[in-house]
């Protein structure tokens, strides 16, 4: 039996990511935070609108939109288009490394959250092959991920929000499903674990997040949710209310699927024009159930129904081209009743569609959120950044993260972050510049656990001639984190002290046991020779022992010449053998092009540091650098590590 965790992975590293703020060393005063009238209740709704033939509609302003709630017309006080570009995924290549940089540099993408409870094991193999498709042709490489398990399951098994879909479909082809006989699902679990999940998508603002549910039932009414007026129901009830809430006024729109009602006998793919059999009124409940859990939310139930690709397509272009609408509701009871929307256009011929409701605020739910604890350090747009689970575009920023052995069995972990200077420092009437820079570091173990902390402060103060050229490189700070053994996700916030708004990047980082492998490789650091010209930022606290500071730049000019340091780790450094390490220039179809550094030792040290330069005399294009260790002892095999890159 696996060991088994009763909660959701992706909801601690929220919480946790606000409390590591206070972990750090250094106090500002504790801010009081801002005090809101309890009877102004904002609203967002987002509207999804298509023409007679079904084609998005993406060029209408705000008054051609009418909207009502319980029937009282409400004024549109906020109006914005999100149009997304709905790409092509492409194939997962086998022969192509994933990239060793993350970055928020690109355009946002979609929010799509894989939830799963405790299916059936024919249904997990279901879910799985489902699951697995809408991944490799509908998600993009702008997109974000998360995988968990509702309810029983290994914590390790899921996903914190990601663009790998290495990484995403590895999660997905960990489900097992739990057969009836072992223990059961309590309706409860199943209601909590949605609702906890659900409070924290719904705190990632101003975001659409689809939520795509994999269950075999709801075992609470959904229409007695929204009738509700009172009373004392189950805490069953009470969360699936609250989950419901949250989801109606936090942008998360869930589409539910039972898997053993999306197929027709055979394998997934088989008779996909043909619906899959009803039986009797049990089945017509689970169905009539897991409709209104997602239409009350703006999605629909993917049931009854074998057209997958059909279905799937449908939830990318809901989630790619929407309009959303703000305004101050004129109901200012906290009631807790349920309030009918109601969007048109005024435009003819044209459909909206969007959520039916919401559930109005109660006077349970009026206290106040408290402010920031005391102790907490970080400035205010970093604080904000670094607790955001997805990616923050505000402050663009590249991140490069690589492990190397410590003490023990902990790694040292060099973490690199390439931050654009604009927002950093403020221009001065002679061409100088000077501002307060800052970064910080989380780190989330794959159990959803905090693992460690790191905050960088810095002044720049810039002649004219120097910041000429940081505001084309951007400013570089190193920085580290002691790590034991174990998969990890880095939150990277950077951004200037005394703004409100600051960048965040992800980055999914495996951090092996260096012990116990015979032979092993760290993580490769780059550097160039331009690269070297950039102003460099150096942890004050930090234990950082590489020879020179890691770049986060992986396209380089031609001409270029290209630093590359690995460390190799030898077990049996007492017994006769010698080490044989290489560096090539690979291009995209693996032949060795330009310069190829090969070095022999047989001195037996335990760690071997290798340095290489290669120059980049090489058309323009993509190429692979390849940096292999092999040993002539039977007992370790070559070890290598791979880097994608381009040369301009």
């Amino acid at each position: 039996m696996r060991s088994l965790r009763h909660r959701i992975a992706f909801v601690a590293p929220i919480v946790i990511a606000f409390a590591a703020v206070g972990v750090v060393s250094g106090r500002v005063p504790q801010q009081v935070p801002p005090t809101f009238r309890a009877e102004v209740e904002a609203i967002a709704v987002d509207a999804f609108v298509t023409d007679r033939a079904g084609n998005v509609v993406a060029d209408l302003t705000r008054d051609d939109f009418e909207l009502a709630e319980d029937g009282k017309p409400q004024a549109i006080t906020s109006f914005s288009l999100v149009d997304i570009p709905i790409g092509t995924p492409g194939p997962i290549l086998l022969d192509r490394p994933d990239a060793d940089v993350a970055t928020n540099r690109g355009p946002e993408g979609r929010i799509y959250a894989i939830a799963v409870d405790e299916i059936r094991p024919d249904d997990a193999l279901r879910a799985r092959a489902f699951l697995s498709r809408f991944l490799n042709e509908h998600f993009t490489p702008d997109d974000v991920g998360l995988v968990v398990n509702i309810g029983r399951g290994r914590a390790v098994d899921a996903q914190d929000f990601t663009s790998n879909r290495r990484l995403l479909l590895a999660a997905v082809n960990q489900f097992q499903g739990w057969p009836p006989e072992v223990g059961g699902f309590a309706p409860r679990s199943q209601a909590n674990g949605l609702r906890a999940l659900v409070e924290s998508l719904a705190r990632i603002e101003g975001r659409r997040k689809a939520l795509i549910y994999v269950t075999n039932a709801i075992h609470t009414d959904v229409f007695d949710i929204l009738d509700y007026r009172g009373g004392v129901r189950s805490l069953e009830f009470d969360d699936l209310r609250a989950a419901l809430t949250s989801a109606m006024r936090g942008g998360v729109v869930i589409y539910a699927i039972d898997p053993a009602l999306l197929t027709a006998g055979g394998t997934l793919g088989e008779s996909e024009s043909a619906d899959p059999p009803i039986d009797g009124g049990a089945e017509l409940e689970r169905i009539s159930r897991l409709r209104a859990l997602s239409e009350s939310t703006g999605g629909f139930g993917l049931v009854n129904s074998n057209s997958i690709n059909e279905i799937f397509t449908r939830v990318v272009r809901e989630n790619s081209t929407y309009y959303v609408l703000g305004y101050t509701s004129t109901n200012v009871k906290r009631d807790g009743r349920y309030r009918r929307l109601q969007v048109q256009s005024r435009r003819p011929g044209l459909t909206v569609r969007t959520r039916h409701g919401y559930i109005g605020p109660s006077k349970s739910a009026s206290a106040p959120v408290s402010g920031p604890r005391a102790g907490v350090t970080l400035s205010a747009g970093v604080a904000a950044s670094i607790a955001n689970p997805i990616a923050n575009h505000t402050v663009p920023m590249s991140v490069f993260a690589a492990a190397y052995r410590g003490q023990g069995k902990d790694a040292q972990v060099v973490i690199a972050a390439e931050i654009d200077a604009t927002h950093l420092a403020r221009e001065e009437r002679d061409a100088s510049a000077q501002g307060d820079g800052e970064l910080a570091v989380v780190a989330i173990s794959a159990e959803g656990k905090l693992a460690g902390t790191q905050r960088e402060r810095f002044t720049l103060r810039l002649t004219p001639d120097r910041w000429r050229s940081v505001r084309s490189s951007g400013i570089r700070v190193v920085t580290g984190l002691t790590l034991p053994p174990g998969r990890y996700q880095l939150r990277v916030a950077g951004g200037g002290v005394n703004a409100e708004q600051a960048g965040n990047v992800l980055y999914d980082l495996a951090v092996p046991d260096f012990r116990k492998a015979p032979l092993a490789m760290s993580g490769l650091l780059l550097s160039s020779r331009q690269a070297e010209s950039a102003l460099v930022i150096s942890s004050t606290t930090a234990r950082v022992t590489v020879p020179a500071p890691a770049t986060a730049t992986r396209t380089f000019a031609s001409g270029d010449v290209l630093s590359v340091y690995a460390e190799i780790y030898d077990s049996k450094p007492k017994e006769r053998h010698r080490l044989d390490l290489l560096a090539q220039l690979r291009d995209r179809d693996g032949r060795v092009v330009g310069h190829v550094v090969a070095d022999r030792r047989e001195d037996y040290a335990p760690t071997q540091k290798f340095e290489a330069a290669i120059p980049l005399a090489v058309p323009t294009g993509e190429y692979v650098l390849h940096v292999e260790a092999r040993s002539t002892h039977a007992m370790q095999p070559a070890v290598s590590r791979d880097i994608p890159l381009r040369v301009q």
